[in-house]
């Protein structure tokens, strides 16, 4: 049941999506999909951008309020163009809705679906993200996320089971750092050469044990990281290994042009031909798909809404003209992108 109800609600919210689908007709698209749920308008499980007023002069009008048939307010849905990044400011806006309305769930949904907790098992300063999913098409996440939303089936006691269980998750993590901490202080490691010591005085002289700890050392090692010569050292070998492949394949070309110039030329092309269909360029907004069929490690393309660099300042597009509309083209090719390139440029035109 859960599996049909996903695969429902991941074609009405994702597959069945239109490239630039703006955000009112997105926001119809999930009431449609809400209502394979059981949530129905018309019944009053679902208030439309509801005008709520705070005090004598604020309003507020958040885009979904959901209701149960005795018109208790449930959740709250914030919905957002599913092109965008779903950032922190779309957060507060959502964050702002569920404190006015006194509401522990609230759900935030456009390229992903973020669900957040504002209840009593965890008290804080702003909600607390306690799943974010991905659209896809076998998703345990979706799935379990249907269960919970079902309308049929809803009760805050297995959402807070739900969230109680994603708190102590958390908790652990934070314990493991904590207690990491602690193991890796010269504190604990003084108290670990005292215990060593200690364990051979029944059999040597304290003498002889300090002399002999003199010339040990005692480490413990977080292995999860690296040392700084195991990093050069890796990095030593990734360098060569693509300088050896340049070197191998630098005479690569076709029409007459290295990769780089050859995919902007192939997009070019694709650009006015309108040979992309909008799901294809949807997908190649993707970092998984991009990794996956070309093996990028950044998105083919990036809306110009999202500028060119990356974390570090660094521009990883090309800069001097936008494709398919208003997106920025990867500059990041190599050699090693030739054949993948190749595959999904045939592909697209269908000669494969």
């Amino acid at each position: 049941m859960s599996h049909n109800q996903w695969s429902a609600l991941n074609f009405i919210l994702s597959e069945n999506i239109s490239f630039g689908i703006n955000e009112q007709l997105f926001e119809n698209k999930v009431i449609q999909a809400f209502g394979e749920l059981g949530w129905k308008e018309y019944l009053g499980n679902i208030e439309v951008r509801p005008t709520l007023h705070i005090g004598s002069v604020n309003r507020i009008e958040p885009d979904l309020l959901f209701k149960s048939d005795k018109q208790k307010n449930l959740f709250v849905i914030e919905v957002k163009r599913p092109d965008i990044d779903l950032n922190l400011d779309y957060q507060k806006q959502l964050f702002s809705y569920m404190r006015q309305l006194k509401l522990d769930y609230g759900i935030l949904i456009g390229k992903e679906i973020q669900v957040f907790y504002d209840g009593n098992l965890y008290k804080s300063d702003n909600p607390l993200m306690i799943d974010k999913i991905s659209f896809g098409k076998r998703n345990v996440k979706g799935e379990k996320f249907v269960q919970l939303f079902n309308k049929s089936s809803f009760n805050f006691e297995n959402l807070d089971k739900f969230t109680q269980k994603k708190l102590d998750q958390i908790d652990r993590r934070q314990q493991k750092i904590k207690l990491k901490e602690i193991i890796l202080s010269e504190e604990y490691k003084r108290n670990m050469l005292k215990i060593l010591k200690e364990n051979l005085f029944n059999d040597y002289d304290i003498e002889t044990i300090e002399n002999v700890f003199e010339e040990l050392e005692v480490e413990i090692k977080d292995k999860t990281k690296k040392s700084a010569s195991e990093i050069k050292h890796k990095l030593l070998i990734s360098k060569n290994s693509i300088t050896s492949k340049v070197l191998n394949n630098d005479k690569r070309k076709v029409d007459g042009l290295k990769i780089g110039a050859y995919v902007q030329k192939t997009f070019r092309r694709f650009t006015d031909k309108n040979l992309l269909t909008s799901k294809e360029i949807v997908n190649l907004r993707s970092e998984d798909y991009s990794k996956q069929v070309f093996g990028a490690n950044y998105k083919i393309l990036r809306h110009i809404s999202e500028g060119t660099k990356d974390y570090s300042g660094r521009s990883r597009y090309y800069t001097k003209e936008l494709f398919v509309g208003d997106y920025y083209l990867t500059a990041q090719w190599n050699e090693s992108h030739w054949d993948k390139f190749l595959l999904w440029e045939n592909k697209v035109t269908g000669k494969n």
